[in-house]
């Protein structure tokens, strides 16, 4: 780091010496400034008069001054480089001629603050893994930096309410913190050794402490600072104010609090999820230095990979796009039919969207073979209403991650209409496809070319849109109202809403 100040040098001239007098301008910043290489570099404006060195006098405390060193040849710079980790330092300078003369002392220069870079190494596992930043970068960090410097592919992060999705393609704005859990997804086979570099997370410079916010309800939570002695999950449990912790051990989502007997070890660089279960907020202060280590190969995470059958999870993103404009008012709904439990949310600007499934009490909430079920809809009654089912494979447990194909949503029409059967002739089965204008009960009628009724398809109450495919337009399987098959010939379909009737023809043929 380079700290300019200026000097002015006033000269006098007697019979018996010379005097340089040195007078700094007294502009000295308040704040301490800091310098992470441990290199103090100074310099100043050259003083007038025939100087042939300046002598550098360094502080600690910024009143008693020690002579340092000095310059060569009347330089006005000077390095130095015996500094200590974390310790402030003041600087000034005195200006000597040739026969020892000095002038006055300068002004004390800004206090600079070493803070060296230190790094921490840690394994990215395949899976997932419960990480934290665990050195402060010393400029501000977002989502897809963290994303980046892990070399995973996507992560999921906790906006104080739900869990949420974030990959490369997502809006970049949200910061990093220290003392603060991410989950990161890594899809490679093999581990992958990522090191961050920086300094101690501190709440003011010098300060060694760290003061953490814990919310009532889920926090996901890290030790941002070294305790300096080893803490375990017990401890954690017992330091912070916290009802119980989740914590992930390569396989599933394993629960912790008090009475728990396993006691795995607390490291930098890990996160857990905290759960408090009082009704305000309470802080909590860490105490200790900067997380480093020494060796290439970091301790491994809690997330060592042991799991080799991916028959199930409890951690699942479903990640999507809607195609269609004008997506204003419309939402998504995800259902477990497995765990009965709803999950929502809405589309981005762009129509990307997602949900996180997370259920740490259920290990197997979200199993290969099973589906999810997603309900989109429009509060502005612009598209219908769609359900789909999600078939989960053991690929989308094993990357933790379910791709849903673009949808583009469907207009709702602007008449109630009855389209034509298809296939037409038919035999023995058809389906009669239709278009609804509003919400309505719905009900088709089947006739012989006589009149005479022969089935009631009663739909019961339907949303307004098209049921155009086979999962959603009515179906007949050309039988009668009490299980007899019908003969060949014409019959006629009527479909009956509240508010339009209409008739078409069709054909069975045997």
């Amino acid at each position: 780091m380079q700290r300019r100040f200026s000097t002015q040098f006033v000269f006098f001239t007697d019979f018996l010496s010379v005097f340089f007098l040195l007078c700094l301008s007294s502009q000295i910043a308040n704040a301490i400034l800091q310098d992470n290489d441990g290199s103090l570099d100074y310099t100043w404006t050259l003083a007038s008069g025939p100087v042939d060195h300046y002598d550098v006098y360094v502080s600690v405390d910024g009143v008693n001054f020690s002579l340092a060193g000095a310059t060569p040849d009347a330089t006005p710079a000077y390095t130095h480089t015996n500094t200590t980790d974390g310790t402030t330092y003041w600087i000034e300078v005195q200006a000597v001629d040739a026969f020892g003369n000095t002038g006055l002392f300068s002004d004390v220069a800004d206090p600079v603050q070493v803070n060296l870079s230190k790094s921490y190494t840690m394994t990215i596992q395949p899976g997932i893994n419960m990480i934290s930043l665990p050195l402060d970068p010393g400029q501000p960090w977002t989502l897809g930096n963290l994303l980046a410097q892990a070399q995973s592919d996507f992560m999921f992060y906790y906006d104080g309410t739900t869990f949420q999705y974030f990959d490369s393609n997502s809006p970049d704005t949200i910061l990093v913190q220290g003392g603060v859990a991410y989950i990161v997804a890594q899809l490679n086979s093999t581990p992958v050794q990522v090191t961050f570099q920086g300094k101690a997370w501190e709440d003011t410079p010098q300060s060694q402490t760290f003061t953490t916010t814990i919310q009532p309800g889920i926090n996901m939570i890290s030790v941002p600072l070294d305790p300096g002695t080893p803490w375990t999950l017990n401890t954690l449990m017992t330091q912070l104010p916290i009802d119980f912790i989740f914590y992930y051990d390569g396989t599933t989502f394993q629960y912790y609090d008090e009475n728990s007997v396993q006691t795995p070890a607390v490291q930098g660089g890990e996160g857990y999820i905290a759960v408090s279960l009082a009704n305000d907020p309470a802080n909590f202060t860490f105490q200790g230095v900067a997380w480093e280590n020494t060796t290439f190969l970091a301790a491994p995470l809690l997330m060592t990979p042991t799991a080799t059958s991916f028959s199930h999870t409890n951690m699942l993103a479903v990640v999507g796009r809607i195609e269609s404009p004008a997506l204003d008012g419309v939402s998504l709904l995800l259902r477990n039919p497995k765990t009965q439990r709803t999950i929502s949310t809405q589309p981005l600007e762009d129509g990307s969207y997602h949900f996180v499934v997370f259920d740490p009490f259920d290990v197997d909430a979200i199993a290969a073979g099973g589906t999810l079920e997603v309900t989109i809809t429009d509060a502005n009654r612009i598209y219908q209403r769609e359900t789909f089912d999600l078939k989960i494979g053991q690929v989308d447990i094993q990357n933790h991650r379910v791709v849903v194909p673009s949808l583009a949503l469907t207009l709702i029409p602007k008449k109630t209409r009855l389209l034509a059967n298809y296939p037409n002739p038919f035999n023995p089965e058809t389906w009669i496809p239709f278009e609804l204008a509003r919400n309505t009960e719905v009900v088709i009628s089947i006739y012989g070319i006589q009149g005479k009724l022969i089935r009631t398809l009663d739909l019961g109450s339907n949303t307004a849109g098209v049921y155009h495919t086979r999962n959603r337009a009515a179906y007949w399987n050309g039988r009668n109202d009490i299980g007899e098959r019908v003969s060949s010939g014409i019959y006629f379909y009527t479909l009956q809403t509240a508010d339009h009737i209409s008739t078409r023809r069709m054909v069975l043929m045997k």
